[in-house]
């Protein structure tokens, strides 16, 4: 099976030695597995909604006053 490329953000950031030191310490630390997460709720599983046209807008006035 062949490896996936590399994302050129992750050969960016290990290009520098603190990020790669991070990255090193992460993936040597304890990892857990699915099981070991709490349930999901159902509402949780919903995909948020959308904002009307009016309700688009809304916040950006308010930030301005």
């Amino acid at each position: 099976m062949d490896k996936p490329p590399v994302p050129p953000i992750l050969l960016e950031a290990l290009s520098r030695p603190a990020q790669a030191e991070l990255l090193s310490a992460v993936v040597k630390g304890p990892c857990f597995k699915a099981d070991e997460l709490p349930p999901v709720l159902d509402a949780a599983r919903k995909p948020p909604s959308r904002p009307t046209g009016k309700q688009l807008f809304d916040e950006d006035q308010d930030e301005d006053a």
